[in-house]
């Protein structure tokens, strides 16, 4: 495994999402199993409901892997909850 370096040039959703990804491949690794497949937007679909924090971060999380945000007259892999955005 790879040690991450979170004082680097990379922004800190980056290095969040870095430090996410090593994590969960040391949990499997040391289980032995995949829990998962990685996400695919072509099988995948996914809600976001949060604080507005989070909600950038896992969009910028998802868009990396390929998914487009969508909405009622455009679908799409992703969805972003708007009740309660303050913006």
């Amino acid at each position: 495994m790879t040690p991450i370096r979170l004082l680097d040039a990379r922004s800190y959703a980056a290095a969040r999402a870095d430090l996410v990804a090593l994590l969960v491949a040391a949990a499997q690794e040391n289980a032995g199993v995949s829990f998962l497949p990685p996400l695919d937007p072509a099988r995948d679909r996914a809600m976001l409901c949060g604080s507005e924090a989070m909600n950038a971060d896992v969009r910028a999380l998802l868009e990396a892997r390929g998914f487009v945000e969508g909405s009622n007259s455009n679908p799409g892999s992703y969805v972003v909850e708007k009740a309660f955005v303050t913006k």
